[in-house]
């Protein structure tokens, strides 16, 4: 389980672990998260990645009020007003970009 604490103006690339992470925002800001698709080394890794706002969430498909799937090539965004998102993959070590923006 890793922590990272982003920072407006910064995009950041985050290798997503199966124990979890949790990531710390800037509630200032809307951040997009995208599945990258690759490991940080490079190879190919499309297992899903599972966010959450209140807690780690179960890294299953299985439905649930605060969870949401993020597979490859897709994105999600969060905020403004969001400081803590928790993050965790199905598998393997996906990583995804995660990058601010001004809200509105």
């Amino acid at each position: 389980m890793a922590d990272y604490t982003l920072v407006a103006h910064q995009a950041a690339k985050i290798d997503v672990s199966t124990s979890g992470d949790t990531i710390t925002l800037d509630s200032r800001f809307v951040w997009t998260f995208r599945h990258d698709g690759v490991t940080t080394a490079g190879a190919a890794d499309t297992n899903a990645i599972f966010l959450a706002k209140g807690s780690s969430p179960a890294a299953t498909h299985a439905g649930s009020l605060d969870k949401g799937a993020l597979v490859y090539g897709s994105t999600v965004s969060y905020g403004p007003g969001v400081t803590t998102v928790y993050a965790k993959a199905a598998a393997g070590a996906p990583t995804m970009t995660v990058a601010p923006s001004r809200p509105g």
